[in-house]
């Protein structure tokens, strides 16, 4: 996905109003659960968040609502499963069971039904309510308290429209585009840029600029209070402010240069993690669960446009949200919002750190492998860029964009990932691609990896004798690949034929 967005951070309306309403939805039933087992503590006005040792096990006699059912609980998994075709993966479970500690962290733990917790339908109440809990949560301070600027839908596409053709360059992201076709993950001749536009121009609710300190939020009307969604999408895109002045967001989360664009994803997912989790917070603390739950419909028709993109688009957009939420769950449960706030100071440097925070923990950087080899004269190379653990796992959960040909195991196969790098290369209309991957030591092996995934995305191609070292060796009718693996090394080369594509592999 390319990054050129500016410093803008966005909040991706879709993700955020299923996940707020999904973690609403998984928290009530669990409270409930503890009233239906703790009578005194239903009956106590203002009983706050059950400790995380409290929050009950769903899988236990007389636990929380099973995700699978009927109800609104399994309503918000089917969404979250649908939501860009699948896109959060295994880590959708992550981020509504496993947050469950940091959401019981929230003030009060009953889906914002305390009538006390409201603010009236005056808008700049509600900011300066919003603004207060989430001092209240974050433990830091605002500077100053943004002044938001609420647009139309359509306006605020058109913003974000006008914010992609000012930052993004049109050769680069027709450059990256070649390399994703020759990947599988786009059709041949997408245009990424009008994919990309028609994507964020439909799907952002709100964004943040660090560079302007402005702050816009979509919302429908121009009169009478914010409702639940309005009020969430605030709250998210004020926590970024708060972290920003407090703290100071990252440089170059959007626009990173060539070579560190994993990094930058990382990164990314740890401001919208934080984000996302801090809007959770709030939200059961202040937005009452019916007000939470009214968002799904918007989120309904969101989701239907987020699922006319390419699934590897689709996966790319909803990843910091998802996986970030995960990812600042995990820092959470170890130390609270200070271990969140120090993440800032230390941020992961891949999105296997986001994938796995054990490697975070452990402070464990990628390892930089040796680049594909060049495929010959006449080809001009395209600025090398790095090729992620989150971009490997979106290629094995859709190979050639088909979920249901996604290669088994994928999570567990993305943790066998321990640094890479994609390179292409052009001759006129031609285009070679090489990938090279570094074997994490223990983890699934990536040589075999990599031949399925190849296999699953382009089918109908000849397979051609192997020369050794080679695990793979392709000759298709659009184009010819090669797998070569020696020791850590693991290599694909990408080319119209298969002498330029074993070039590149060796």
């Amino acid at each position: 996905m390319p990054h050129g967005r500016g410093r803008v951070v966005l909040a991706l309306a879709a993700a955020l109003a299923v996940l707020a309403a999904g973690t609403g939805v998984v928290v009530h039933d669990r409270n409930r659960s503890e009233d239906r087992r703790d009578p005194d503590r239903a009956a106590a006005p203002g009983a706050g968040a059950p400790t995380p040792e409290a929050v009950p096990d769903p899988d236990a006699a007389g636990g929380g609502r099973d995700d699978t059912d009927d109800g609104p609980g399994g309503l918000v998994k089917r969404l979250l499963d649908a939501l860009g075709g699948g896109a959060g993966g295994d880590v959708t479970g992550a981020a509504l069971e496993d947050c469950a500690s940091a959401l019981a962290a929230a003030p009060v733990g009953s889906a914002g039904l305390l009538p006390d917790r409201k603010a009236g339908t005056d808008p700049d109440a509600q900011l300066h309510q919003i603004a207060d809990a989430l001092q209240g949560l974050r433990m830091l301070r605002f500077e100053r308290v943004p002044v938001p600027v609420y647009v139309t839908a359509d306006e605020m596409s058109r913003r974000v429209r006008a914010e992609l053709m000012r930052s993004s360059s049109p050769d680069e992201t027709a450059a990256e585009a070649r390399g994703l076709v020759a990947l599988g993950a786009l059709p041949p001749g997408a245009d990424l840029e009008a994919l990309t536009a028609e994507a964020l121009g439909g799907q952002v609710a709100g964004f943040y600029d660090p560079d302007t300190g402005e702050l816009v939020v979509a919302r429908s009307g121009t009169s009478g209070g914010l409702d639940g969604q309005s009020r969430i999408v605030l709250a998210h895109e004020l926590d970024h402010a708060l972290t920003d002045q407090a703290i100071g967001l990252p440089d170059d989360v959007d626009r990173p240069e060539p070579g560190a664009e994993d990094a930058a994803l990382g990164r990314l997912a740890l401001v919208e993690g934080d984000a996302t989790l801090a809007m959770q917070q709030y939200g059961l603390a202040y937005v009452p669960l019916l007000d939470q739950l009214s968002g799904l419909g918007g989120a309904l028709a969101s989701q239907e446009q987020l699922a006319r993109l390419p699934d590897y688009l689709q996966r790319s957009l909803v990843f910091p949200y998802v996986a970030g939420l995960s990812f600042a769950c995990a820092l959470h449960r170890a130390g609270g919002w200070a271990a969140v706030d120090a993440a800032y100071r230390r941020p992961p440097t891949s999105t296997a750190q986001v994938l796995f925070p054990e490697r975070y923990a452990a402070h464990e950087a990628p390892v930089d492998p040796r680049g594909p080899a060049a495929p010959g004269p006449g080809w001009t190379p395209l600025p090398r860029r790095s090729f992620g653990a989150a971009e490997l796992r979106w290629l094995l959960e859709a190979p050639g964009g088909r979920p249901d040909r996604a290669v088994d195991d994928a999570a567990r196969r993305t943790a066998g990932w321990a640094g890479g790098e994609l390179q292409v290369w052009v001759d006129g209309d031609r285009t070679a691609t090489g990938v090279a991957l570094v074997q994490h030591a223990g983890q699934a092996p990536l040589c075999a990896t990599m031949a399925a995934w190849y296999t699953a995305a382009f089918r109908g191609g000849t397979r051609v004798d192997r020369l050794p070292g080679e695990e793979l060796a392709v000759d298709g009718a659009r184009q010819d690949a090669v797998v070569r693996c020696q020791g850590d090394d693991v290599r694909i080369g990408i080319a119209p034929d298969l002498g330029t594509a074993r070039a590149i592999a060796a």
